[in-house]
């Protein structure tokens, strides 16, 4: 697939960013980072940010927290330190996730499994003894 989007090795966008599309980050992002489509971060690349997107493959880092509706994939370079919610998750050997980890069943966002796990069985669970 065709990168739409670079943000290069000496470039650093602070604030909030949307993509359509295609982004691959090799410079540094810090703010927060919304990618509708595929987003890469390169193995020099470095996000300090909320992250939001459809599928994500990270080479570098990241410090935040991680929403992927789709496939999050960390390579063995990569790292991620913040929590993540996501509905796939490959993680190859020497890559590292230093937070919590929701996976949502299919067919359900992350954040609904989140909600139904957290609310209480029935009134009387949720009242003290």
């Amino acid at each position: 697939m065709a990168v739409e989007t670079l943000i290069g090795a000496s470039t650093h966008v602070e604030g909030s960013l949307r993509v359509q599309g295609s982004l691959r980050v090799d410079g540094r992002v810090t703010g927060q980072l919304s990618v509708d489509g595929r987003c890469e971060v390169g193995a020099d690349g470095y996000v300090e940010a909320t992250v939001s997107a459809t599928e994500l493959i990270v080479a570098g880092r990241i410090a935040g927290d991680v929403e992927v509706t789709g496939r999050l994939h960390i390579l063995s370079t990569g790292s991620i330190v913040g929590d993540v919610r996501t509905r796939v998750l490959v993680v190859e050997e020497g890559g590292t996730l230093d937070g919590r980890c929701l996976m949502a069943k299919e067919g359900g966002s992350a954040r609904q499994e989140k909600e139904k796990n957290a609310a209480p069985k029935d009134a009387a669970a949720s009242q003290p003894a």
